[in-house]
Formats: C-alpha cells, sequence, structure tokens
C-alpha cells in the first residue's frame, strides 16, 4: 500500500496536469484518505469506490469520509469475477444510497450489460468499464469510433439514466502497435466528442500483467513523470510528428517521394552529429548533377511504399492547426522551399485533401537550429497522404539538416 504522503504527492502532480476529478476503487486502509486528499488538492469531483460489496470495514471507512465524496462506485467486475453475487451488490448499493444520501453506481465489463439488462438500472448511473483494445482496435481514430458507437448504443439502452464510460484508454506498451502518442491521440479526439469518460488510468501500475500491457495503461509513468498525453488534458491535441527521431513509432510519414534530380540527393535519418532534439536529425544532402533537371526534391508520405499514391494511405489532420520543422544548414546560405500537403498520382489526380501545397516559399538557412512554420487555419486537413515536402533548386552541392517535424494544435482553430 502507499503512503499518505505517496498519495498526497501523486494528487498534486494529477492536478498540476490539469485533472479536477478523480474515480477510485477501494475504500480500505490508506485508501480511505484518498477523497480527503483529493479535496486538499483541489480536486472539484470525487467518485469513491469500494471494493468488495458488503464489507463492513470498508462500506463503513467509504461512509466516513462522505463529506469529501460526491458519489460512489460499488465493486469492479466481480459480478465478472465471480467475487460476489447480483443480490448482495444490489443490497449494498442500496444501503450505502440509504445511508450517505449520495448517488451509487456499479462498474462491470463492457459485456455484462448487453447479457444482463438487470445492470442498467441497479445504480444512479451506469459506469462500465469499455477499452477499445480489448476489441482489437488500437488505431485512434477507430478506437474513437468504437468509444463513441459503444456510447451512444449504451445511452439507447439506459433510456433516462446517465452513461459515463468508467475506464476508457489505450495502453502504451506491451505489444505491438502501441505507443504513448496513440494514447494522446485518442484521448484528444475522444474529448471533442460528446462521450462521457474518465481517464483509465492515471499512473502505470508495474505490479500488473495482463499479457504485458498491464503495466502500462497510466497517463503517466509510475515514477509519476509525464507521458505524452498527460501533458495536453489542458492545452489538447499532441503533436503529430512527420519526424521525432530515427525510427521512433510516432513518425508517420517516410522520405520516398524523390523528384527532379534525384540521383543527386542523399538522406540519412539517423545523423546524430548534432540533432537539435533527441537523439538524431535528418541530414540532407545535394549534389547538382548534369543532364538532370535544375531542381530536386523529397516528399514525406504516407504509407509507405505507397510509389505516388498507389496505395490508401494518409491520415485525418483536422485539429492541427501548423507545420513546424527545425532546420539548418552545413554552411549557411543554403536556399531551400518547404511545404505540406498537395500530393498528386502518377497521373496528376490530387491525393491531399490540402490542395495546392501550402508552402514556406524559398528560406535562407543559416547554420543554427531554426524554427520555421506554415499556418494550416482554415485549410482542409480531412486527409494528408503528402506531409512534408523539402524543394531546392542549388546550383553547388549544399546540405542541410532538419528535426522536430511535426503538425501542432493550437488555441483558436
Amino acid at each position: 500500500m502507499p503512503t499518505v504522503e505517496e498519495i498526497a504527492e501523486d494528487m498534486r502532480v494529477l492536478y498540476e496536469a490539469g485533472f479536477r476529478g478523480i474515480v477510485t476503487y477501494g475504500a480500505s486502509d490508506v485508501l480511505a484518505e484518498i477523497p480527503h486528499l483529493a479535496r486538499e488538492a483541489g480536486f472539484e469531483g470525487v467518485v469513491m469506490g469500494i471494493w468488495m460489496p458488503g464489507d463492513p470495514e470498508e462500506t463503513q471507512a467509504a461512509i466516513q469520509a462522505m463529506s469529501d465524496v460526491d458519489g460512489y462506485v460499488v465493486g469492479n467486475e466481480g459480478l465478472f469475477f465471480d467475487r460476489y453475487e447480483f443480490d448482495a451488490l444490489e443490497q449494498a448499493i442500496a444501503e450505502l444510497r440509504e445511508e450517505t444520501g449520495k448517488p451509487v453506481a456499479t462498474s462491470e465489463v463492457l459485456s455484462l450489460y448487453y447479457t444482463d439488462e438487470r445492470l442498467l438500472g441497479l445504480g444512479d448511473w451506469v459506469f462500465p468499464n469499455a477499452h477499445p483494445y480489448w476489441q482489437g482496435v488500437t488505431e485512434p481514430i477507430e478506437a474513437l469510433t468504437w468509444t463513441q458507437d459503444t456510447f451512444d448504443g449504451l445511452k439507447a439502452m439506459a433510456g433516462d439514466v446517465s452513461v459515463i464510460l468508467k475506464e476508457v484508454g489505450l495502453p502504451t506498451a506491451g505489444a505491438p502497435g502501441l505507443s504513448e502518442y496513440q494514447q494522446a491521440e485518442y484521448y484528444a479526439r475522444l474529448r471533442e466528442s460528446p462521450v462521457g469518460f474518465v481517464y483509465f488510468e492515471a499512473f502505470d501500475q508495474p505490479w500488473k500483467s495482463e499479457d504485458g500491457i498491464g503495466p502500462h495503461w497510466g497517463l503517466f509513468h509510475s515514477d509519476r513523470s509525464l507521458k505524452v498525453a498527460s501533458g495536453y488534458v489542458e492545452r489538447g491535441y499532441p503533436p503529430f510528428y512527420v519526424y521525432a527521431d530515427a525510427g521512433a513509432p510516432h513518425n508517420h510519414f517516410v522520405p520516398e517521394g524523390w523528384m527532379g534530380c534525384w540521383r543527386g540527393i542523399e538522406v540519412d535519418q539517423n545523423d546524430q552529429s548534432s540533432p537539435f532534439s533527441g537523439a538524431s536529425s535528418i541530414r540532407i544532402t545535394y549534389v547538382p548533377k548534369s543532364g538532370c533537371e535544375r531542381w530536386a526534391g523529397i516528399y514525406w508520405w504516407d504509407p509507405p511504399g505507397s510509389d505516388w499514391c498507389k496505395e490508401p494511405g494518409g491520415f485525418e489532420l483536422r485539429g492541427w492547426t501548423t507545420l513546424t520543422f527545425w532546420a539548418r544548414g552545413e554552411r549557411g546560405g543554403e536556399v531551400a522551399e518547404f511545404k505540406v500537403g498537395g500530393l498528386k498520382n502518377a497521373v496528376g489526380d490530387p491525393c491531399d485533401s490540402l490542395r495546392p501545397a501550402k508552402t514556406t516559399h524559398p528560406l535562407v538557412l543559416s547554420t543554427e537550429w531554426t524554427q520555421y512554420s506554415i499556418s494550416l487555419y482554415g485549410r482542409d486537413l480531412s486527409h494528408i497522404a503528402g506531409g512534408f515536402v523539402w524543394v531546392t533548386d542549388a546550383d553547388q552541392e549544399t546540405t542541410i539538416y532538419l528535426d522536430e517535424i511535426r503538425f501542432e494544435w493550437s488555441e483558436g482553430r
């Protein structure tokens, strides 16, 4: 069990990240202190959990905390795992409601709400655990669609009873295809939906197993350090990367669309000589060739191997309003132009909703890392396959470096 001091520090970290409500799972021992510690930290809403319905000591501790509690959730997946019977749960809910005058609910795995409709009327609101991951859905937009459909279906079944999804999230590691950026994007999109939900969960829990993903559901690491999602509770969307670091799982586009005098291009996506951030940056060297076009460029596109849109791909990026990147030249004075969108297939048909491409126009680079941006306010980002473009018409050998290429969200979009 954690100490009171450790819990108080947890509450401080969560509050400073922007959280204002909390749901707990038990009221035994030091867990009974959480509602008061949450109020002291500034939390505005507290739903207190009771792990074992009818346990006299745990129930009494929950009752004693009622001045700091807005509502209770009695039990968590206990019917599914046969820890208690429905009648015992029903009695515990009724007695706690009568004793405290507070609203009371229970929480079960999603499937039970479809097979036992008594759950829909058991508490003062419907409070299921609903995870897209356990349905094989991890891509953020698909996960949002699944969550919205689940929420809407439960609302239709519950009638006038409110529905809030008690556990909703994506793990960040433990299986292929999981990352902090996927979790962050899922939550960012979910926040803008009409779904009522609770983030699951606050901190990674190393003691869990669950097929390898159990320890990795937190919005924070177990040492309370931020994950990507926890840094954007108040600020909205996380960055959507074209390039963060060599081999990073959240690099969403690849530099495969070589154009113009492509024979003169050399690219190293793992240059470690002097990155702006992280372990690496991109180095591009261009050497003009005789008998070749007088310009060269590269499209970063999705999916890999699409060969000018022969394969479907791209991303829905509504919500991001700016493309930013850091660039510098090897000697200073290098001229290059950078763009986003405007990708076309081999016969000239558009592949991007953003067309024509939005450009910086030619930039003169210095030897110092400098951040540049392309405003995307008011532009159609419903489908972006061409995430970034570099173009040069240099007439002599030139080398530039790029880093932290990303779409960013900002207020007032």
